[in-house]
């Protein structure tokens, strides 16, 4: 199966998210098999070489290119269409003529992976593979979310259906979309539309979300993010990968189902509640003495969680004799 050249872009807005992403990466055990090429522009050099350091952790080769920051002040879409531009072309040209060593040389498709996006399982990449593999079987060279904003969104009026722009492109992108790769004024998903809709295929395995959803507790998780997908976007406030940290946590303890407990959303979704994380609760009450809101903001679980644990210790294995109540 096919490697998929993954390609994160940074500008200096968006450091701290690519740190957070690739972290994440590292904390949820991401098999280390990948390709990674950072994009990036107005980064200083010791910035670049951290982020380096941190992603030859988990991909088995790093790159990267870099642009001047030449637009800085402009507003977006301005500055993402045109690291998006540069950096096609930059994949296209050394496709064509791969340099020694060059990470993209056997590629033929690479994922715009954006710094706000995440991933949600270990094995991201070995599934959208998997789905890139029907694509090109049914002869289509784009693989995204198929994104439709409702026509009564006044922010967002006259908007066309498009595929999402953190999606898999082909690496001679200008061969099969002349506008992804010069639009300025208009996002390169939304110019490029008519192009791309008809070579693209749709996954469920992508999901992402045209507005910046809020993310309080597991529930709205559940309720937000389709079952299917394994990378989501967009987050810019680290709640989803706060809410899945938790998750992973549970997973990881001993006895990783003690006690599940209803959220507070309309789906009834249900939270795993571990040991190690209830005590920690207990202890930032009682010990440090918090507030629900600041537990709730620490742990990325809802106050309803909060005060179920706070009230019956004893039924998440807490022993209260044994805490220091000072």
């Amino acid at each position: 199966m096919e490697k998929i050249l993954v390609v994160l872009p940074v500008c200096p807005k968006d450091l701290h998210l690519a740190t957070n992403v690739l972290t994440w990466m590292s904390e949820m055990k991401q098999q280390r098999t990948h390709r990674l090429l950072l994009s990036v522009s107005g980064i200083q050099k010791d910035e670049v070489e951290a982020l380096k350091i941190q992603a030859e952790t988990i991909f088995v080769a790093v790159d990267h290119v870099e642009f001047p920051d030449d637009v800085p002040h402009m507003a977006w879409p301005i500055p993402h269409n045109q690291q998006f531009g540069r950096t096609a072309r930059v994949l296209s040209m050394r496709r064509k003529k791969p340099p020694q060593d060059w990470i993209g040389a056997f590629q033929t498709h690479f994922l715009w992976l954006e710094a706000d996006a995440v991933p949600l399982v270990p094995n991201w990449l070995e599934i959208l593979e998997a789905q890139l593999e029907i694509a090109r079987a049914n002869d289509r060279w784009f693989m995204g979310d198929y994104v439709k904003v409702p026509r009564d969104d006044p922010k967002a009026m006259n908007t066309p259906d498009h595929m999402s722009g953190v999606a898999v492109y082909p690496m001679l992108l200008s061969h099969f979309s002349q506008t992804a790769v010069t639009s300025m004024h208009t996002a390169w998903d939304v110019a490029s539309a008519s192009e791309v809709l008809p070579q693209a295929f749709f996954t469920k395995t992508i999901h992402h979300l045209y507005y910046e959803p809020t993310f309080k507790d597991r529930g709205d998780f559940e309720m937000l993010i389709r079952k299917e997908a394994v990378l989501f976007h967009q987050s810019k406030d680290g709640a989803v990968i706060r809410l899945l940290r938790f998750n992973i946590n549970a997973m990881r303890e001993d006895e990783p189902v003690l006690r599940k407990v209803k959220s507070t959303t309309p789906k009834g979704g249900r939270v795993i509640v571990p040991p190690k994380v209830a005590r920690v609760v207990w202890e930032d009450w009682h010990d440090r003495e918090m507030t629900h809101a600041e537990i709730t903001a620490k742990h990325g679980i809802s106050q309803y969680i909060t005060r179920k644990i706070l009230r019956n210790p004893k039924d998440y294995k807490i022993r209260v004799e044994t805490l220091s109540l000072s």
